[in-house]
């Protein structure tokens, strides 16, 4: 009987260190491929190799960071890199700098261990100058949601063109402010769509402004805000501080135009299962306007309006009042004063 146990305990124990050992089998950690990575480091503005710059070189596996590692770049710009990396194949790496207050990074690349990793980032010296800012295109998209709110909801696409070798860091070296997004009236509620919270309102003129730095070449902002408006009447203008071309706005076909004095409407097009006209803006800014009327009223619009119709024709009959008591009044003294 004891022996019976005894093998018993035996069986257990050697069942409990099998499991044991497959669990050892199966959550050991897999290895880490190395992946040779080559950074090429330049000053784009200079036209040279960029020596003595601090760089990150980052691995991510999705959105989650998985590797970091700092490097100098030598005396021909040069960081040359051994990385471990626990999936190859389907991680992403990127190198950045900071250079005069700017960070500059090099394109997101996936990682490989059959061939060696290159990544090349190019940095630029900082200007002031906006002489050689310009918007190259615009494109804003008008909509307006079922429900009545007094509202118009637009989408716009503005792609500046910066020309120098230079970046483009604003104007006003005493704010964050670089390039300058024109607005219709009345625009509130603004978001950037293409790079979230770099926007930020001057003070002083009260212009809204990208923080973002202008590197050379073409630069794409996305921004969607809201146009109230109070009456059923809704003038679409804009003041550009660079030159421009190629402005144009899509309105819902079904919206109706008052008048576009310097737009002229080029063939209609869907978006979202409605047709939309666009207007392309052919003269200057300041002397074009375009004019959307017979926009719905939201409940308090239209008691606004009926209140400002019934007070001005209040106003109205009681100046036609005193205007009738004063004329009396004036006859009377002339009929009192004959002979």
């Amino acid at each position: 009987m004891e022996f019976t146990r005894y093998r018993l305990h035996i069986r257990w124990l050697l069942l409990f260190f099998s499991f044991a050992l497959a669990s050892l089998m199966f959550s050991v950690t897999p290895i880490k491929a190395e992946s040779a990575v080559q950074v090429y480091v330049s000053n784009g503005t200079l036209g040279e190799k960029a020596a003595g710059i601090p760089v990150t070189v980052q691995i991510f596996l999705e959105d989650t960071e998985t590797y970091r590692i700092d490097a100098i770049s030598d005396t021909d710009g040069n960081i040359t890199l051994s990385i471990p990396v626990e999936e190859p194949d389907e991680s992403t790496i990127i190198a950045s700098a900071l250079y005069k207050e700017v960070r500059y990074f090099s394109e997101v690349t996936f990682i490989s261990t059959d061939t060696p990793t290159t990544l090349e980032l190019a940095m630029y010296e900082p200007t002031n100058d906006s002489d050689s800012i310009s918007i190259s295109s615009e494109s804003a998209i008008v909509f307006q949601e079922p429900t009545i709110d007094s509202l118009l909801h637009v989408v716009q696409i503005i792609t500046y063109e910066n020309s120098s070798s230079k970046t483009f860091v604003g104007s006003n070296p005493n704010t964050r402010s670089v390039l300058h997004i024109p607005l219709p009236p009345m625009a509130f509620d603004v978001q950037n769509v293409s790079e979230p919270g770099s926007l930020e309102l001057d003070p002083v003129t009260n212009q809204l402004f990208s923080t973002a730095p202008a590197l050379p070449g073409k630069n794409e902002i996305v921004v969607s805000y809201k146009c109230l408006y109070t009456e059923d009447v809704f003038i679409w203008s804009k003041s550009f501080q660079y030159p421009y071309q190629n402005i144009v706005v899509a309105l819902p076909s079904r919206f109706k135009i008052g008048s576009n004095i310097g737009w002229i409407s080029v063939p209609t097009q869907d978006i979202n299962e409605e047709s939309y006209t666009r207007y392309a803006l052919s003269g200057l800014s300041e002397q074009s306007s375009l004019s959307i009327i017979d926009l719905p009223l939201s409940k308090g619009a239209e008691s606004k309006l009926v209140h400002k119709s019934v007070r001005t024709i209040i106003i109205w009959s009681i100046i036609s009042i005193l205007f009738i008591f004063l004329l009396q009044i004036v006859r009377k003294k002339r009929y009192r004063k004959r002979p």
